[in-house]
């Protein structure tokens, strides 16, 4: 019989703690300097997995068609960022698994914040100072 090798169930977070968490980083200067804000609420609009977020990119994919369609309110998860030894951090060009692969409808709210931030291609949440 196989188990479990993680002692850790997973857990999502109430409606109160993401409210708390939200408002955190809303208000936290530092936060806000290393733009933490819209990427916590990326994450949270999308479910996204960190490495995930960050390589979220307004560019073409292999098809040519956006991997961040803004007027479709899709986004298509083909990316996740890593750490590599001696160059840093760095975009895997696929997620983390073969069914991290996915396209995922992107709320409202989330397309306008995108759409705020005045991205044009590249990067959507980078680190401060580029």
């Amino acid at each position: 019989r196989l188990r479990s090798t993680s002692a850790r169930t997973p857990r999502a977070l109430s409606v109160e703690q993401t409210a708390r968490l939200v408002s955190l980083f809303r208000w936290s200067e530092r936060a806000r300097a290393l733009d933490l804000p819209d990427l916590v609420d990326w994450m949270l609009a999308t479910g996204a997995r960190i490495g995930e977020a960050l390589a979220t990119r307004i560019d073409a994919n292999r098809d040519g068609r956006p991997l961040l369609d803004l007027d479709a309110g899709t986004w298509e998860v083909d990316a996740t960022v890593v750490r590599v030894a001696g160059r840093g951090l760095v975009v895997q060009p696929r997620p983390k698994t073969v069914a991290g692969w996915r396209v995922v409808a992107v709320p409202k709210f989330a397309v306008e914040m995108i759409k705020a931030r005045g991205e044009v291609s590249g990067l959507v949440f980078t680190a401060p100072g580029g």
